[in-house]
C-alpha cells in the first residue's frame, strides 16, 4: 500500500489573538461571506505561516502607546494599552527590551537544568535600566555632529566621495533615533532625566568648578560656569579658562546650525502625539541641552522629581498591559521551537487564527463558518489540519487564574496585621481573556467533529507550575477535566513552565521605589503540541533515528511518546525546574486509569524536561487517537463505497503489519497484535490497540448501495 499519496501533515490552528489593529486579518473575518473554496485560499494567504520570523512579521504583536500633553505641548504622561481602538502609537512588542530579555532568558534556562531560584535574571533588569538607553543616545548626539563636522571638511577638501560617506553615516544615525522614539517616547523621559541630574550634579555635588563655588544657595544658574558635550556625548563641566565660551553665547558655527536643523527635521517627522517635541529636541540638539544652566537648580530638581514619578507610572502602565501578550508569544515562540526543524520552520504550516474563541463560539454565523471551513480542509490531503492549540481554562473559585503582581508596597510600620484584607481572586489583569472549563468544552467539540487533536492547559500560574505539583494537585486536574466531554480528541497539558518568577518579579526604578514586570509562563500547551508536530515530521525523524530503524514512505502516526528512547528524544527544550522529583505513587498515579493528559517530568539527573505521560483525557496514548485519524483520513480519500472494496483495504492493512520487524521500527501503521478490521454491522471499520479492550471506530461508514 502506499502512503506517499496521503502524506500525514501535522497542520496546527492556534486560537489567540495577537494584535487587533484596523485591517490585521482574523480567522472569523476572513470566513465570512467566503464560499469553503474561497476562505481555504485567503486563509492560507492571510493566516498561514512557517516560522516565528513570519509570525511576528505577518502579526506584528503590538502594543499601543499614548502620550498626554497640555495646551503648552509639554509631556504630561504615557500610557499604554494593547487595544488598538484605545488610540496611541504602536511599539513593537519583539523589538522591545523587555522581549529580548525574557527570550534570553528562556535560551539561558533551557540550557542550564537550574531551577528558578538558581536562575539570575540580570539580563532583565539590565534591560529595563535606563542608564543603557541613556548611554546610546549620548553616543548618537555626539556622531550625527562628528559625522556632519567631517562632511564638512571633506566638501572643503573637494573630496565627494568623503562627504557621501560622512553624510550617510550621519543619516543612518539620524533614521535610528527617529526609528527609536516613532516606536516610544517613553525613553525620553531617562534621558532627560539624566542631562538634568548631570548639571544639579555640578553645583551641588562638590566636584563643580570654583566659579559656582560662592557659599550662597545655587538656586540660580551661574553665568560663570556651562557644561558642555565631552567626547562620549555627556555633560561635563568646563574648566575655567573655558568659560568665555557660554551655552546661550556660544559661537553659532555652521555646522552646530546643521546640526540642529537635522534634529527639527527629525522631530518634526515623528508622528504627531508620538512624543514631546520640546523634550527630544532638548535632548539631542546640543545649543536646547545647553539651555538647562539658565534652569534653576530648585526648579531643575523639582522637574527631575516629576519625570521620575512620570517614567515609573508610565513603565508600570506598559508592564501591565504587555503581560498577556508577552506570555503568549513566548509561547508561540515556543512552540516553533519544538515543532520546528534546525531552522525553526515548520513544513506544514501553522494557522495563527487571531481571535479569541468566544469570537467563535458566541456568533452562529462565525460557528457555522468555521465548521465549514474545518469540512472544507480535512477533505485535503496537504491542507488538512491535525492538531489546535486553546487558549488556557479558568476554574471560578480556586486559585487557577492570571496572577497580576501587587504594585502597593505595604506600609509596615503602620500596619495593623489583624484587619489585613484577605487576598481575592478577582486579583487578575485586567486585559486577560478568562474562559471557563465549559467554554474550552465547546470549542472542543467543533473540532473533534472535524477531526482535530486539541491541546489545552490550565491558566499558566504559581499554583500550575513545576514546584507545587502533588498528588492533589493531579486529582484537582482530573476532577476539573469532567467537563470536558470530547474526552478522545483533547489533551490536557501539565505543568506550566516559568519564566519570571513572582518573587523575581521586582527592580528598583528610576525614582527608588519598585516596579514591577509581568509574571510570565509558558503554557504546557505550547511545548505539548510542538513535540508532537516535530514526531510526526519526516525530516525530525529521520535526523533523530536511525535509518534502518525508520520504515520508508510510512508516515510517524504510530509514534509512541512514551516509550523512554522516545522521551529522551524528544524532550522539552526548557528549564525542568528541578523540584517535580516524582516519586513512583505519583508517577504510578499519573499513568494510572484515572490520569490522562500529556504530562512533563523532570529530575536531577537530567538536563531538560522529559515526557512522562502523553495522553489524550480518556488516557489514550496520542498515537491511537492520530493513528485511527490517518486510517479514516485514507478510507475517505480511497473513496471506498463497497464491501469487497473495504476488505481489500483491510487486507492491504494487515499485510503492512506482517511485514519483518514492524515492531522494532519507530512508525510501523500498526503493531503487530494489534486489530484492523471492517465490521459489517457498525458499516465502518474498528481498530484494537494494544493493552486496549474497547476498539476506536472509524467514523466513515461505508453502506454498500444495492
Amino acid at each position: 500500500m502506499d502512503f506517499e499519496k496521503i502524506p500525514q501533515n501535522s497542520r496546527t490552528i492556534i486560537f489567540e489573538k495577537f494584535n487587533d489593529k484596523e485591517g490585521m486579518p482574523n480567522l472569523c473575518t476572513l470566513l465570512k461571506g467566503r464560499t469553503s473554496e474561497e476562505a481555504v485560499e485567503v486563509v492560507n494567504e492571510k493566516l498561514l505561516v512557517h516560522s516565528f520570523s513570519e509570525f511576528k512579521e505577518k502579526f506584528e504583536p503590538t502594543v499601543y502607546e499614548r502620550i498626554n500633553v497640555n495646551a503648552d505641548g509639554n509631556l504630561q504622561s504615557i500610557s499604554y494599552s494593547l487595544n488598538s481602538d484605545d488610540g496611541g502609537n504602536p511599539v513593537s512588542l519583539c523589538n522591545h527590551e523587555f522581549y529580548k530579555a525574557v527570550h534570553d532568558i528562556i535560551e539561558t534556562k533551557s540550557n542550564s537544568g537550574k531551577s528558578n531560584e538558581d536562575s539570575r535574571y540580570n539580563k532583565l533588569y539590565d534591560a529595563l535600566n535606563p542608564e543603557n538607553i541613556y548611554n546610546r543616545a549620548r553616543r548618537q548626539r555626539v556622531e550625527a555632529k562628528e559625522f556632519l563636522f567631517n562632511a564638512m571638511k571633506e566638501k572643503e577638501n573637494k573630496n565627494p566621495s568623503g562627504v557621501k560617506k560622512w553624510l550617510r553615516l550621519a543619516q543612518e544615525t539620524f533614521n535610528d533615533v527617529k526609528s527609536e522614539y516613532s516606536g516610544s517616547a517613553l525613553r525620553l523621559l531617562p534621558l532627560a532625566i539624566t542631562d538634568m541630574q548631570q548639571v544639579v550634579n555640578s553645583r551641588t555635588g562638590g566636584k563643580a568648578p570654583k566659579a559656582i563655588e560662592t557659599g550662597a544657595e545655587n538656586t540660580e544658574a551661574l553665568p560663570l560656569y556651562t557644561l558642555k558635550w565631552d567626547g562620549n556625548g555627556a555633560l561635563k563641566p568646563v574648566k575655567e579658562k573655558e568659560t568665555a565660551v557660554v551655552a546661550l553665547e556660544m559661537k553659532e558655527d555652521s555646522n552646530t546650525k546643521l546640526v540642529t536643523a537635522q534634529w527639527e527635521k527629525i522631530a518634526d517627522s515623528i508622528p504627531e502625539g508620538n512624543v514631546d517635541k520640546n523634550l527630544f529636541m532638548s535632548i539631542y540638539s546640543e545649543q536646547k541641552n545647553m539651555a538647562l544652566q539658565t534652569v534653576p537648580t530648585d526648579e531643575l530638581k523639582q522637574r527631575i522629581d516629576v519625570m521620575a514619578k512620570m517614567y515609573d507610572h508610565a513603565q508600570q502602565s506598559f508592564f501591565d498591559a504587555i503581560g498577556y501578550l508577552v506570555q503568549k508569544v513566548a509561547g508561540i515562540e515556543q512552540f516553533f521551537r519544538h515543532a520546528g526543524d534546525e531552522n525553526g520552520e515548520v513544513k506544514a504550516g501553522v494557522i495563527i487564527a487571531n481571535c479569541n474563541i468566544d469570537d467563535v463560539l458566541y456568533s452562529d454565523e462565525s460557528e457555522n463558518a468555521v465548521k465549514n471551513f474545518f469540512k472544507r480542509v480535512n477533505t485535503s490531503e496537504n491542507e488538512r489540519i491535525w492538531f489546535a492549540v486553546l487558549p488556557s481554562a479558568s476554574v471560578e473559585n480556586n486559585d487557577w487564574k492570571p496572577e497580576s503582581v501587587d504594585n502597593e508596597m505595604p506600609d509596615i510600620e503602620n500596619m495593623d496585621l489583624f484587619s489585613m484584607d484577605e487576598e481575592t481572586d478577582d486579583e487578575k489583569r485586567s486585559d486577560v481573556p478568562v474562559y471557563s472549563v465549559g467554554e474550552i468544552n465547546r470549542v472542543t467539540n467543533l473540532l473533534k467533529d472535524c477531526g482535530i487533536l486539541s491541546f489545552f492547559n490550565f491558566c499558566p500560574c504559581e499554583k500550575t507550575g513545576f514546584t507545587q505539583f502533588e498528588e492533589k494537585t493531579f486529582e484537582q486536574y482530573t476532577k476539573e477535566s469532567k467537563a470536558i466531554d470530547s474526552k478522545d480528541s483533547v489533551v490536557l497539558a501539565f505543568p506550566n513552565f516559568t519564566v519570571i518568577p513572582k518573587n523575581k518579579s521586582g527592580f528598583e526604578s528610576v525614582s527608588g521605589d519598585t516596579l514591577y514586570v509581568p509574571t510570565v509562563y509558558i503554557d504546557a500547551a505550547y511545548i505539548a503540541a510542538g513535540i508532537t508536530v516535530a514526531t510526526q515530521t519526516s525530516k525530525i525523524q529521520q535526523k533523530k533515528n536511525s535509518s534502518n530503524s525508520i520504515i520508508k514512505n510510512n508516515p510517524f502516526v504510530h509514534f509512541d511518546l512514551e516509550k523512554k528512547e522516545n522521551s529522551r528524544k524528544f524532550f522539552a527544550n526548557f528549564n525542568p525546574e528541578c523540584r517535580l522529583n516524582m516519586s513512583s505513587e505519583l508517577q504510578n498515579f499519573v499513568l494510572g486509569d484515572k490520569m490522562g493528559g500529556f504530562c512533563f517530568q523532570s529530575d536531577t539527573l537530567v538536563k531538560q524536561a522529559f515526557i512522562l505521560s502523553a495522553r489524550t483525557l480518556d488516557n489514550r496514548p496520542l498515537y491511537q487517537y492520530i493513528t485511527k485519524n490517518y486510517l479514516d483520513f485514507m478510507v475517505e480519500r480511497e473513496q471506498i463505497k463497497l464491501e469487497s472494496e473495504a476488505k481489500s483495504f483491510e487486507k492491504g492493512i494487515k499485510n503492512m503489519q506482517n511485514q519483518s520487524g514492524n515492531d522494532e521500527k519507530v512508525n510501523p501503521i500498526l503493531m503487530s497484535d494489534e486489530i484492523f478490521e471492517f465490521s459489517k454491522e457498525e458499516e465502518s471499520f474498528s481498530l484494537r490497540f494494544k493493552g486496549r479492550e474497547e476498539p476506536m471506530i472509524l467514523k466513515t461508514k461505508i453502506k454498500e448501495n444495492v
